[in-house]
C-alpha cells in the first residue's frame, strides 16, 4: 500500500493531487459545517462535480496564463502599480467561480432545517475561535508577532528562506501597515453574520431560488466593492498597502530567491495545462 502511494505521489503532484480531490474536499468540509442530510448529500455531490468540470474546463486555461506570465515577471523587478495590476486579474477570475457557485450554494441554502442553520453557527464560531486564539489573543507584541508569521512563511514558501534582514523588514511592513488581524476578524464577523441571517431567511421563509442568489450576490459583491465610502476607502488602503509591500519585497530578493519563484510558478503552470485537459 505504501509503496502505491509513492508511486502515485511520484507521478502526480501536490497541485494536480489537490485540485483532483477537490470536490471531496469541498463535500467535507460543507458536511462539517451544515451536516448535510441524504437527499442533500447526493444534491451537492452532483453540483460540486458539475463546478468543478466547468473549473476545469473555462478557468484552469485563464490560470495557466496568469502563472506563465507571473513566472516571466518574478525575474525583475516589481512595481507597486504592476502587482496591485496583478492582484485585480486573479481577483477578476476567482470572482467569475464565485459567481458561478452561487446557484449551488442557494441551493443548499433553501434546503437547510432550522438545525443544519444552527450547525452553520458553530462551525463558524469555532472557526472564529481558532483565529482568535492564534492572531488576536495575548499582549500587542504577540499578536505582532503571530501576524507577521504568518505572513513570512507564505512569503518563504514562494521565495526559500529569507535572510535576516529580509525577515525583519517584510514583518515590520506587516505590523506598521494598515491591515491587522483584528481588520480581518472585523470583516469576517460582518461576512459571516450576512450568511447565517440568508441562511436563516432561506430556512425558514422558503423564498425563490432567485431571491437567495440575488442575496448571495449582493454579499459577495460587498466584500470587493464595499457599499459605502468609508468601507471602499479602507479597502483601497488596504490593497495599496499590500501591493507596496509585495513589490518592495520581491525588489529586496535574491536572483536565486526569485527563480524558486519562477520555478514554483512554472511548474503550476505545467500542473494546470495537464488538469485541464483531463476533462
Amino acid at each position: 500500500m505504501l509503496s502505491g502511494l509513492l508511486l502515485v505521489l511520484a507521478a502526480c503532484s501536490v497541485v494536480r493531487t489537490v485540485y483532483n480531490q477537490a470536490p471531496n474536499l469541498a463535500y467535507w468540509q460543507l458536511n462539517r459545517a451544515f451536516h448535510l442530510d441524504d437527499e442533500q448529500a447526493d444534491q451537492v455531490k452532483h453540483n460540486l462535480y458539475a463546478f468543478f468540470q466547468w473549473h476545469r474546463r473555462t478557468e484552469l486555461p485563464v490560470y495557466a496564463r496568469l502563472l506563465n506570465r507571473a513566472a516571466l515577471e518574478a525575474q525583475g523587478p516589481i512595481t507597486p502599480e504592476l502587482a496591485c495590476e496583478r492582484r485585480a486579474e486573479f481577483e477578476k477570475v476567482g470572482r467569475r467561480s464565485i459567481d458561478k457557485a452561487v446557484p449551488m450554494l442557494a441551493e443548499l441554502l433553501r434546503s437547510l432545517k432550522p438545525e443544519q442553520v444552527q450547525n452553520l453557527r458553530n462551525f463558524i464560531d469555532d472557526l472564529n475561535e481558532d483565529f482568535r486564539d492564534d492572531f488576536l489573543d495575548g499582549d500587542k507584541a504577540d499578536r505582532d508577532e503571530a501576524w507577521g508569521k504568518y505572513a513570512l512563511k507564505w512569503a518563504e514558501f514562494f521565495y526559500g528562506k529569507f535572510s535576516k534582514a529580509q525577515r525583519a523588514a517584510l514583518i515590520q511592513g506587516v505590523v506598521t501597515g494598515p491591515l491587522s488581524a483584528q481588520d480581518v476578524y472585523t470583516e469576517m464577523l460582518r461576512t459571516q453574520g450576512e450568511l447565517l441571517q440568508i441562511a436563516r431567511h432561506a430556512a425558514t421563509e422558503h423564498p425563490a431560488q432567485a431571491e437567495v442568489e440575488q442575496a448571495l450576490r449582493t454579499l459577495f459583491q460587498d466584500i470587493f466593492e464595499p457599499p459605502t465610502e468609508a468601507r471602499r476607502l479602507r479597502l483601497a488602503k488596504w490593497i495599496n498597502a499590500g501591493c507596496m509591500l509585495a513589490s518592495s519585497t520581491h525588489n529586496a530578493t535574491t536572483v536565486a530567491q526569485r527563480n524558486k519563484v519562477t520555478e514554483t510558478m512554472s511548474d503550476w503552470e505545467g500542473d494546470v495545462r495537464i488538469l485541464s485537459a483531463q476533462l
